[in-house]
């Protein structure tokens, strides 16, 4: 269901950093990510603008976009 819309293709170039973290917040008008600790796009989230980290522990960490 979600293959032939690119949802998991966009997730995967966010994950990896293959492609503007921001454009595919964006696109998904997302709030909010649960993310795995040592993921790339964890390093990278809280270095753009408008968003920051609530919560974190040794496995994952939250962030939530600042309004």
């Amino acid at each position: 269901m979600y293959e032939p819309a690119g949802v998991l293709a966009d997730y995967m170039r966010f994950i990896l950093l293959d492609a503007d973290p921001q454009s595919l917040l964006r696109k998904y008008r997302i709030d909010y990510c649960l993310l795995a600790q040592g993921e790339r796009i964890a390093r990278a989230l809280p270095l753009i603008p408008g968003w920051k980290r609530i919560y974190s522990d040794e496995k994952a960490v939250i962030f939530a976009r600042e309004h």
